[in-house]
C-alpha cells in the first residue's frame, strides 16, 4: 500500500506523488466525524459555522502563497509559468471574495478575524512561529484526533485567536510559498485544493438540502457549488479545470522530491487535523458575530 513516508523512486513525477498523496488523505478525511456529518447532514449547524469562519485565514493564504511562489520565476525564461500563476491568482482573488461574501451573509466580521489573526503572529518571532508550526507538521505515521487535540497545543499557541491546525497549515502554506523550490508549494497547494473538490462534492449535496438556512441565497451557495465537480453534462466548473491544469503543470515541470513528498505530507496531515478538530466540536466565534 502506498504510503508518502516510504521510499519512493526520485524519478516519480510531481503530480503523480500528490495524486497518491491526496488519496492516501482522503481516507482519513472520509473517516473524519466532520465529514461524515457533512455527508449525511447531521453534523451541528453552529460546528458548520464554526469551521466556515475559522478556516479564513486559510482560504486568503492560497493567494499569498502564489504571490510568493511567483518571485522565484523569470519573467523572460518562464513567461508561460508565470501566465499560468497569473491567472490562478486572479481566480483565487475572485475565490476570496465570493468566501467573505458568504460569511458576511452568515453575520460573521470576517475583517476582525483577519485582524486578530494578524495581531496574534505579529506577537511572535518569526523563529517562534516557525516552531509552533513544525511541532504539529514534524513527521509521523500517526494520523487520529490525538494529533489534532494534542495537550501541548494550549503550550504551543497561548490563548489563539483560532483553532492551532488553522494556524500551523497558515504557517505551512506560507513557508512553503517562500521555499526556494516553487514547485513545493505549488504541490501543496494542489493537494489541498484537490482533496477540497472531492471532500464537497463528495459531503456538501446532502448538507445543502437538509440545512437550506446556510444555502438560502446564491452568495452562500456560489463557493460550495464552484468547488463540485460538474455532472459531466456541461463544462467543468474553473476549479475542476484549475485542478486538473494544476496536476499536469506539476507532471511537466517538476519531479517528486524527498522534500516535496514529506512537505505534501506534513501539509495533508495538517488539513485533515483541522477537520479532525471540528469533529471534537466547535471554535468560539461569538466575538466574530456582526451584531445588528
Amino acid at each position: 500500500m502506498y504510503h508518502p513516508l516510504h521510499f519512493y523512486p526520485t524519478s516519480e513525477k510531481a503530480g503523480e506523488m500528490v495524486r497518491k498523496q491526496v488519496s492516501f488523505a482522503e481516507e482519513r478525511a472520509y473517516k473524519t466525524k466532520f465529514v461524515q456529518g457533512i455527508h449525511d447532514g447531521t453534523l451541528p449547524p453552529r460546528q458548520f459555522l464554526s469551521y466556515t469562519a475559522c478556516i479564513y485565514p486559510i482560504v486568503v493564504g492560497f493567494c499569498q502563497g502564489l504571490g510568493h511562489m511567483v518571485g522565484h520565476f523569470d519573467a523572460v525564461t518562464d513567461a508561460r509559468i508565470l501566465s499560468a500563476l497569473y491567472r490562478q491568482g486572479a481566480e483565487e482573488i475572485g475565490h476570496n471574495n465570493i468566501w467573505r461574501g458568504m460569511l458576511t451573509a452568515f453575520g460573521v466580521d470576517h475583517a476582525k478575524l483577519y485582524r486578530d489573526f494578524k495581531e496574534y503572529r505579529s506577537k511572535f518571532s518569526k523563529k517562534r512561529w516557525a516552531e509552533m508550526g513544525e511541532n504539529l507538521i514534524r513527521p509521523s505515521p500517526h494520523w487520529n484526533p490525538f494529533f489534532a487535540m494534542h495537550l501541548i497545543a494550549k503550550k504551543l499557541y497561548p490563548k489563539p485567536p483560532l483553532p492551532h491546525p488553522v494556524l500551523a497549515l497558515t504557517y505551512q502554506m506560507d513557508k512553503t510559498g517562500q521555499n526556494g523550490n516553487p514547485w513545493i508549494h505549488f504541490a501543496c497547494q494542489s493537494a489541498i485544493e484537490t482533496v477540497l473538490i472531492n471532500l464537497v462534492t463528495f459531503g456538501l449535496p446532502t448538507y445543502m438540502e437538509k440545512h437550506p438556512e446556510f444555502f438560502n441565497s446564491p452568495v452562500t451557495k456560489a463557493w460550495w457549488h464552484e468547488h463540485t465537480k460538474s455532472t459531466g453534462e456541461g463544462k467543468a466548473n474553473d476549479e475542476e479545470r484549475h485542478v486538473s491544469v494544476s496536476l499536469m503543470t506539476l507532471d511537466r515541470y517538476a519531479t517528486a522530491s524527498k522534500e516535496m513528498r514529506e512537505t505534501v505530507y506534513g501539509t495533508l496531515k495538517l488539513f485533515v487535523s483541522v477537520l479532525m478538530y471540528f469533529s471534537c466540536g466547535i471554535f468560539p466565534i461569538d466575538r466574530y458575530r456582526i451584531r445588528k
